[in-house]
């Protein structure tokens, strides 16, 4: 089937009949997802991946059937297996399905684009010993502490050793990776309702996944990465912006700078509290074109008109929303106000 009929179908344009639910969705258009996928990954195993992650969580059946496909089509795309492995994972919210990057997810997509040598993400805790330095030769020397319980956590970071030579090393201390946490639009209604999250049930993985994301703003990425942060930061954000449509044609329009701000600055809308049935309670952002889009000048102005980490780590999101030939020196013009401002402290 094309994308142009299975576009039709999804959406209920076409006259044939479509499949009103989940697997039947999944058998019926299999196909779509096999020429969606790489070489490496086998589309009936897929599917068998993704109609167990539907079963196991019972709240997706009542999502839109086509929002879960597109999800899952969606993953397929980017080479992930949705579920248990930890790629990606499907996600609930209200009557829509988002997907939602992982930790090893991010990190294969990072070794898969052939830009970076290595990448990992580490937490120090009190016990060990280390050396954190910056200046002109920046790094990190850590002995993780190995006999015992080796104490709670004092920091993080993440080194990557690019292709071709250069090493880069993000540090991020206990309060900034909470700080990231505390301004997820999902974690604050999870509060709010008494109910978990990832970063109850697994903070580590969760605090190496923020140092990853970290990094990854400042290396080279490939479209697959570029487009799979900008889906986990509106799944963060409990924003559903993935269609049917941009899922068959792969494309995806990030949040624009004006959006992104209001939903990490707002505090959670009232919800009745009986239709609060966990981390589905996310609401709705305005039309992702409703705001203009930021230049590269305009942007690079807001990097240097910066007052501290905390106001210009936010912007660095907003550079994969430029033009591809313009990314770089965005990257390069935000590291060098970051570094800047990080010295003063």
């Amino acid at each position: 089937m094309s994308n142009q009929a299975l576009r039709a179908v999804t959406t209920g344009t076409a006259v044939a009949r479509r499949p009103d639910n989940f697997p039947a969705m999944l058998e019926a258009y299999k196909g779509e997802i096999a020429r969606a996928l790489p070489k490496h990954l086998n589309p009936d195993a897929m599917a068998r991946i993704a109609l167990t992650c539907f079963r196991m969580n019972p709240k997706l059946a009542d999502c839109q059937p086509a929002s879960v496909f597109a999800s899952v089509i969606q993953a397929s795309q980017l080479g992930l297996r949705p579920g248990l492995m930890g790629e990606c994972y499907l996600i609930p919210y209200k009557d829509q399905c988002t997907l939602q990057l992982g930790y090893q997810g991010l990190l294969e997509l990072v070794r898969r684009s052939g830009l970076v040598e290595s990448i990992g993400a580490y937490l120090v805790h009190e016990r060990d010993t280390y050396a954190v330095r910056f200046g002109t030769d920046p790094g990190v020397t850590h002995e993780p502490f190995l006999d015992g319980e080796p104490g709670s956590v004092r920091f993080g970071y993440a080194v990557a050793k690019l292709k071709g030579g250069g090493t880069h090393v993000e540090v991020m201390t206990l309060s900034e990776i909470n700080r990231i946490r505390d301004r997820s639009q999902n974690v604050r209604n999870a509060k709010r309702f008494g109910k978990e999250t990832p970063w109850d049930t697994d903070w580590e993985e969760m605090a190496r996944k923020t140092l990853i994301r970290r990094i990854c703003k400042y290396l080279p990425k490939s479209n697959e990465l570029a487009i799979a942060l900008s889906l986990d930061d509106a799944a963060q954000r409990g924003a559903q912006t993935l269609s049917v449509q941009d899922a068959i044609a792969n494309t995806f329009v990030p949040p624009t700078i004006e959006m992104e701000a209001s939903e990490r600055d707002a505090p959670p809308p009232d919800v009745d509290a009986e239709q609060a049935a966990g981390l589905e309670q996310a609401t709705q952002p305005p039309a992702a074109d409703a705001a203009p889009r930021v230049t590269f000048a305009e942007l690079v102005a807001r990097f240097k008109a910066a007052k501290s980490i905390d106001e210009i780590d936010p912007l660095g999101d907003l550079i994969q929303t430029l033009p591809a030939d313009e990314q770089p020196d965005a990257s390069n013009e935000f590291g060098r106000c970051r570094k800047a401002l990080k010295d003063k402290q």
